[in-house]
């Protein structure tokens, strides 16, 4: 559905005179909500900077909670998506780093950087990060439109977008509001229910257990034994 299409769709469900630029208002808080039901990826570039540990988060990237993955090319050009070192999410409190990490740390102008561990060496390596990509926020001047997401999903932002108008004002229509929240909220758990049998199906990481490692040590990246003497 396009905004034009579900604010239509909120007058039809719901008749008030409240106007276009709230309707879009409470369509936006919802559809921020959603962003964390869905998978919506998108990856940044950058390129390395010799013995240079610090980098400025991509356009697109506010915190890096949105890193996925983060990987720093092998050459200048690699051979192909998978001649890339792999670096893991750490912070600043883990010191020394040990391995390919990046962490964050937040300048004395507020601005957010991203930390990453060893430096690289060489200029003109790729870097390349898949993130999770925030949705771009409706706007009435370009309300053909649609929400980035599923869109067999999209009505769930009239539920909360009607909710909104009916639990707010000088007289609040409880009986409609808690109606299109239950709608909302039946949305979000059927959501839940497909995130998690995605999850079991088609794992983004490898399992992990902390009693599979009960007893020994880590060494070189593989896991070895403790002998007691």
């Amino acid at each position: 559905m396009t905004l034009a299409e579900l604010v239509t769709e909120m007058s039809k469900q719901y008749p008030s005179t409240v106007e276009i630029s709230t309707r879009i208002s409470y369509l936006n808080q919802g559809l921020s909500t959603l962003e964390d039901y869905f998978d919506n990826y998108a990856m940044a570039t950058s390129t390395t900077v010799a013995n240079q540990d610090e980098y400025a988060l991509p356009t697109g990237i506010e915190d890096i909670s949105q890193i996925y993955t983060f990987g720093i090319g092998n050459s200048a050009t690699p051979a192909n998506r998978y001649d890339y070192a792999r670096y893991e999410a750490s912070t600043v409190l883990d010191y020394p780093n040990v391995g390919n990490v990046y962490y964050q740390l937040t300048d004395s102008d507020g601005d957010k950087k991203i930390i990453v561990h060893p430096a690289p060496t060489t200029s003109g390596l790729p870097i390349n990060i898949i993130y999770k990509k925030h949705y771009a926020e409706l706007a009435w001047s370009t309300n053909t439109a649609s929400p980035e997401f599923d869109s067999r999903y999209h009505i769930l932002l009239v539920y909360y977008a009607n909710h909104m108008i009916a639990t707010t004002g000088h007289a609040p229509d409880t009986m409609q509001a808690d109606m299109f929240m239950q709608k909302w909220l039946d949305g979000l758990n059927e959501l839940t229910r497909k995130r998690a049998r995605a999850n079991v199906a088609h794992p983004k990481k490898a399992r992990d257990n902390p009693q599979w490692h009960s007893g020994k040590r880590h060494v070189a990246g593989t896991t070895v034994p403790i002998v007691l003497e």
